[in-house]
């Protein structure tokens, strides 16, 4: 069977070429048709360029498709409404197939310092629900992250612990979403991590009954099957309900740490870890190494899941790449990069060489 993924580009070394190679490495070897990559400038200063990345990931691989992250310029962006909406606009015409939202993780909403319910957004979201966009949006995180005494030493040093009163509550997190989808309800919303909802389900129903085009996704969150197994029937049948908007996705990224080798199988057997529980009534054991059995949920079902749901989503075949508006976009925004004393060097050079990459891919 043929599946569509989504993919993280992030923590990248210098060796791009490597990198981007094993994205393709682990379609092939998963039996995939596509990846979707998924660009999160906002992850950190040194992350500046990954709308370009993602960009150079599909011109070497153009049947993929990549998601944009906005764009805010190491802070320097003109934030009207206006300036918004061309963003949006410039980033589709340059060939993405989507957005990517990692804007509603506790710790970036809080160095965004900002609401997408502010102004500054309202044009680009409306742009995005005229055009039925897809978006992908990260809202909260497990609940455990609210509670020092279950923040394991990642997260507590990844900042991913939300204790402290700067933080909002993981409440306040989904009605800010829910808000959103208030005022556009067309919007093309896919919530990953099953909205973090997946020891409460009540709230799961509520989001589906009430925002009939949000669909969630199976990628896995730390918790997330794990909160599954402790309601399996309620939440099968929820799975065979709601089939035509539950869609297929792994969180696979690398760091630096490993062997280009272990990062690709790693990255098999996280999909293989989703496929069998979706698929089979084994026990089977996730990156957080608890046991969970499997849905064994219909053929059709699946089908829906790991392919069709996405497809139906997003147009059938990935948008091609607009080189020169991709090339204008990477040259500007390097030029900041490399003038910025917020950037590393090594993200500076990272930068350099995926715009010169780029600029090969044109011939």
């Amino acid at each position: 069977m043929l599946l569509d993924s989504h993919v993280h580009i992030r923590g990248f070394s210098d060796d791009l070429t490597e990198n981007l190679a094993l994205h393709e490495e682990l379609r092939i070897n998963a039996n995939m048709e596509a990846v979707n990559v998924l660009s999160l400038p906002q992850w950190g200063p040194e992350d500046a360029y990954q709308n370009v990345i993602c960009l150079l990931f599909k011109a070497l691989y153009p049947h993929n498709y990549c998601y944009f992250g906005f764009d805010y310029f190491l802070d320097d962006l003109d934030i009207s409404p206006d300036a918004r909406l061309e963003q949006v606009k410039a980033f589709m015409a340059m060939g993405f197939d989507g957005m990517k939202v990692i804007e509603g993780k506790p710790s970036h909403r809080k160095m965004l310092g900002r609401s997408f319910l502010a102004g500054e957004f309202s044009k680009a979201f409306a742009y995005l629900e005229e055009h039925n966009t897809p978006i992908l949006w990260h809202v909260a995180d497990p609940e455990e992250m609210w509670d020092r005494s279950k923040c394991n030493d990642y997260v507590i040093q990844m900042g991913w612990c939300y204790d402290s009163p700067e933080f909002m509550s993981k409440e306040e997190h989904i009605n800010e979403a829910l808000d959103m989808l208030n005022r556009f309800p067309n919007l093309n919303v896919t919530f990953a991590h099953f909205m973090f909802s997946a020891f409460n389900i009540d709230i799961a129903r509520d989001v589906m009954e009430q925002y009939p085009k949000v669909c969630f996704d199976v990628t896995p969150g730390i918790e997330m099957y794990e909160g599954f197994d402790r309601s399996p029937t309620e939440w099968r049948e929820f799975f065979i309900k709601y089939q035509d908007r539950i869609v297929f996705g792994t969180d696979n990224g690398w760091g630096d740490t490993e062997t280009p080798e272990q990062k690709v199988i790693n990255g098999i057997s996280n999909i293989n870890f989703i496929k069998d529980f979706l698929s089979t009534t084994e026990v089977v054991e996730g990156y957080n190494k608890v046991p969970v059995k499997g849905f064994a949920l219909p053929t059709d079902v699946l089908e829906k899941i790991y392919y069709s749901n996405f497809k139906r989503r997003k147009n059938s075949t990935p948008n091609t790449i607009n080189a020169a508006g991709a090339l204008k976009y990477a040259e500007e925004l390097l030029k900041k990069i490399k003038n910025s004393d917020k950037q590393p060097e090594y993200a500076k050079k990272r930068a350099e060489g995926a715009y010169e990459m780029l600029l090969a891919t044109q011939g």
